[in-house]
């Protein structure tokens, strides 16, 4: 039953209480929102990365099968397809983190992030709203992160004090050292925390577009990543785990037996 956002799915868990919260389950997307008192409830399951749709591209490899669809008429032999496929994965990534970074330090300030519309309103910024410019050089570290908040300022239209406050937060937060590795940029960790899988599906569309030539429209490549996760990973996916310790305890079945 979807909820309509994870708001609605804590509010109904705290309404049910424990008594009445026996054969139900809960399954939200973490974006790093999550109260600890939430934590540690068989009943309460949460995405290992930001949302679901990042868990099926990193936990389940689900992009390994859409690459091969969409590219191996265009590369000779599997090695090349196999590192088309990581490249694909690492640019894709690296635009997702910049963009969400930069987002994340906008909200921090209180200051917008949709971008002005033709008609004078506002709607959601979309990856592909950046200039060719950027999308042609997309890479990791500070300079990068300067560059797609200045691209991003010309669409959402932050004065030059805004882009400055949201430039240096942005960087201060890409460059900060991870807690579990203590290493700067740490790609694991940011994958984990800035990383939304919606973004990442449009960064992957717009990768594919630029350096391979591949057309495909963010709802259908969303649909094909679902359909091309991979089931033999299923088993080692941190929700799928939780989800069988729930029905082990419950009694009941969610998921399909293997």
């Amino acid at each position: 039953m979807p909820a309509n956002g994870k708001t609605e799915v804590v509010r109904v868990f705290d309404g049910l209480g424990r008594r009445h919260r026996q054969g139900v389950l809960f399954i939200v997307d973490c974006d790093n929102e999550i109260e600890d008192r939430l934590k540690g409830h068989s009943e309460f399951v949460i995405s290992a990365n930001m949302d679901i749709d990042a868990d099926l591209v990193f936990e389940l490899s689900a992009l390994d099968r859409v690459a091969t669809e969409c590219l191996a008429d265009r590369l000779l032999d599997g090695d090349e397809l196999r590192v088309a496929t990581s490249e694909l994965l690492i640019g894709a990534t690296e635009l997702s983190i910049g963009v969400t970074v930069v987002q994340q330090a906008a909200r921090r300030r209180r200051l917008p992030t949709k971008v002005v519309s033709d008609m004078g309103g506002r709607r959601e910024f979309r990856v592909r709203d950046l200039s060719d410019e950027l999308l042609d050089e997309i890479g990791s570290g500070d300079s990068f992160v300067r560059k797609l908040a200045a691209d991003m300022a010309n669409l959402i239209e932050w004065s030059d004090r805004e882009l400055r406050l949201i430039t240096a937060e942005a960087v201060d937060m890409y460059g900060k050292p991870c807690g579990p590795h203590g290493i700067d940029h740490c790609i694991e960790c940011h994958r984990r925390s800035s990383c939304r899988g919606h973004t990442l599906v449009q960064a992957i569309s717009v990768v594919l577009k630029k350096r391979h030539n591949v057309s495909i429209g963010v709802p259908v490549l969303e649909s094909l990543l679902r359909t091309g996760a991979d089931r033999r990973r299923l088993e080692g996916w941190e929700v799928a785990r939780r989800i069988r310790r729930w029905e082990d305890v419950s009694g009941y079945k969610v998921l399909a037996a293997e």
